[in-house]
């Protein structure tokens, strides 16, 4: 028996000795973790070194129930007498990622908690929209703003947002969605903060007893694809929208037209791309249709017969959309009614949590100095909702009105200290912008050619996701360049039916009348605009080619024919296939392949066989273009290989006004 228990010892401290050669080698490949505002000393910040992982030292799959306390076994480390730190690390011997979850529990003395991760040494990706989209985000600057849905025309995260980074060395972090979260980048620093400051997150930042102030994920894995597909914290589409959405450009009224659309210029409009043979899925007539924000009704001396300008507009082959938003302003007869409701029985419009039997009011583009309130749609059966829907629909089966364009959405709107009638009251604010996307697939679940600006753990909905407006320039601070990295986000973070902006952006002015201008951006900034989101999922005109010259007209049309050629449309299939199978972006950075350039803003590949390399600076006719390995053919070369380029190298190609840098993977 003696003989015996010294074996078991034996194999124990094996084991032992084992697990810590382990944990040492996954200790110098964790990213490095910088305290700052905490009253651990900083090396108990590093007791992820205690963690195990498997003997064999593979990387296994994340399985997290972040928010399943009664599942959770791990370790807690004290620091003193006002916090503790919970690790837990969760594995699957199938798969090749692991995880470990970090939270931070303290005392109500402890007003706020950071964690800054270095992101020296290694690209990382993802986060949110941002007015300088950075791609990577190393060399980005952003002080410390709330984490929530908001506008980036106000310098905070914009509207397509996810808790989650991920980075080529193959590191992925997810913040839980119930943390009052706060980022900053700066410095090459990537800085997540847990706050109980009521400003933003109301009830949520005051924690339930036990709960954690700062709580995320580290996940690792062999390389940053493997490990993006094994993370993703977030439910994927079963559906897509309409599939010629994918095909053909969608047109609206906004850039070029502004608020002075009537009936006669939307039926002109849809003659003239006609007219013009440029291509169209749908037509969609923005602001301002309605005499009142608020009211679903036409201003009938600018639209005297809607049903008729719409049968004009099917009567071109396109469907037709129309904007919508959430506010309801005083002046409408919705904002009576609402606030009669509202008084009644809390629903309808959106309240303050001190307050739930009288409107809160905001403010917004289209109505300042608090004049507005918005329709509380977080609560399917609200009043609110109910009516918000009958509205919409009654303007599909009275006119025959197509689908809508869902703009806003986004925290920032929201009347200060808003209580969200169909959430908990102490939920994320953030969910209002996820109520709005989910209430827009509603109004059109069967068609699905609908679309938003905002997403928020919203990527299994079948709607487009549109970019915020870009300005009319060739920066990356919300203009061309941006309008790349933008798409190159968005579908990171897994909003895959990402519309990018109108080409050659919203042609805004400087000064107080600036919405409203028409500063069209120029011949060749309108180009070059066109070339780099001909390859994308999808396309939005409204400055239309006519606008410049005949030249231009005849550009436009060869670009966008590029669209309903077989090859384009079969790599679309494949890879909605793929993101359908596995999550896998539609537009995919180039670290998607071994041997692209992994940090690499101005190239990117639409699913598998597309590589495309638009030129981004005023005044070039060429570029440098990095090719990976393969055959890559010249989108208007000859099919006979004399043109093709083999990989991977750098080549200076040159790229007229009426050609594209696109590059076709030949089998």
């Amino acid at each position: 028996m003696g003989l015996k228990i010294s074996g078991q010892l034996l194999a124990l401290l094996g084991f032992i000795l084992v697990c810590l050669t382990a944990t040492f080698v996954i200790t110098a490949l964790l990213p490095t973790l910088v305290p700052r505002e905490r009253t651990c000393p900083d090396h108990d910040v590093k007791l992820d070194q205690l963690l195990l992982t498997a003997p064999s030292g593979k990387r296994l799959k994340v399985q997290l129930n972040l928010n399943n306390t009664a599942k959770r076994s791990g370790k807690y480390f004290h620091c003193g007498d006002s916090s503790a730190a919970y690790v837990r690390q969760n594995a699957d011997p199938a798969a090749n990622a692991s995880c470990r979850l970090f939270e931070w529990r303290l005392t109500q003395s402890v007003k706020e908690v950071t964690d800054c991760f270095d992101m020296s040494g290694e690209f990382w990706f993802g986060g949110a929209e941002m007015w300088r989209q950075d791609w990577p985000l190393n060399t980005g600057e952003q002080v410390r703003t709330a984490y929530v849905p908001s506008d980036v025309y106000l310098r905070q995260f914009g509207g397509a947002i996810e808790r989650f980074w991920i980075s080529t060395g193959g590191f992925a972090v997810f913040v839980e969605d119930s943390v009052p979260l706060y980022v900053s980048i700066s410095g090459g620093r990537l800085c997540l903060s847990g706050s109980r400051s009521a400003e933003v997150y109301g009830n949520l930042a005051a924690r339930n007893p036990g709960d954690p102030l700062l709580a995320y994920s580290v996940c690792s894995g062999a390389d940053i694809k493997s490990l993006y597909r094994a993370t993703q914290f977030w439910r994927g589409p079963s559906e897509t929208p309409e599939r010629d959405l994918f095909e053909r450009p969608v047109w609206s009224t906004w850039a070029y037209l502004k608020a002075g659309i009537t009936q006669e210029s939307v039926l002109e409009f849809a003659h003239n791309i006609s007219a013009n043979a440029l291509p169209a899925s749908q037509l969609g007539v923005d602001d301002k249709w309605t005499v009142n924000y608020g009211d679903h009704v036409f201003d009938t001396a600018r639209f005297p017969d809607p049903a008729a300008m719409v049968r004009g507009v099917h009567d071109q082959g396109y469907n037709l959309t129309l904007w919508v938003h959430p506010f309801v302003n005083k002046d409408s007869e919705a904002f009576a009614t609402g606030a009669q409701v509202t008084r009644r029985n809390g629903s309808f419009l959106l309240t303050s949590r001190t307050r739930l039997d009288e409107p809160a009011f905001t403010s917004w583009w289209r109505g300042a100095n608090l004049s507005a309130a918005m329709v509380d749609i977080t609560d399917v059966e609200g009043e609110g909702s109910k009516y918000l829907m009958q509205e919409l629909q009654l303007l599909k089966t009275d006119f025959g009105v197509d689908s809508f364009k869902l703009d806003a959405g986004e925290f920032n709107w929201l009347p200060e200290n808003s209580r969200l009638r169909g959430f908990d009251n102490r939920s994320n604010p953030g969910w209002y912008a996820n109520a709005w996307a989910d209430f827009g697939i509603r109004l059109d679940p069967l068609r699905r050619r609908q679309e938003v600006r905002v997403g928020f753990r919203a990527q299994h909905l079948p709607l487009t996701v549109r970019a915020i407006d870009k300005d009319s320039h060739w920066g990356l601070d919300n203009g061309l360049k941006a309008m790349v990295t933008s798409a190159l986000l968005h579908c990171l973070i897994g909003y895959n039916f990402h519309l990018p902006d109108m080409v050659g952006g919203n042609a805004y002015c400087e000064g107080p009348d600036g919405l409203d201008g028409n500063c069209y951006p120029d011949r060749e900034l309108y180009i070059r605009w066109l070339q780099a989101t001909v390859l994308m999922p999808s396309l939005q005109l409204s400055v239309p080619p006519w606008h410049y010259d005949e030249e231009v007209v005849n550009i436009s049309r060869r670009l966008l024919a590029i669209r309903s050629e077989p090859r384009f449309r079969d790599n679309m299939k494949s890879a909605l296939a793929d993101l359908l199978a596995n999550g896998d972006p539609l537009l995919r950075p180039m670290w998607w392949l071994k041997d692209g350039r992994p940090g690499s803003a101005d190239q990117f590949l639409l699913g598998r066989s597309i590589l495309a390399a638009p030129v981004l600076e005023p005044g070039a006719k060429s570029r440098t273009v990095h090719f990976p390995s393969g055959r890559w053919r010249p989108w208007f070369a000859p099919e006979d290989g004399s043109q093709d380029i083999v990989g991977p190298q750098e080549k200076d190609v040159t790229v007229p006004l009426d050609s594209v840098a696109a590059f076709w993977l030949v089998e």
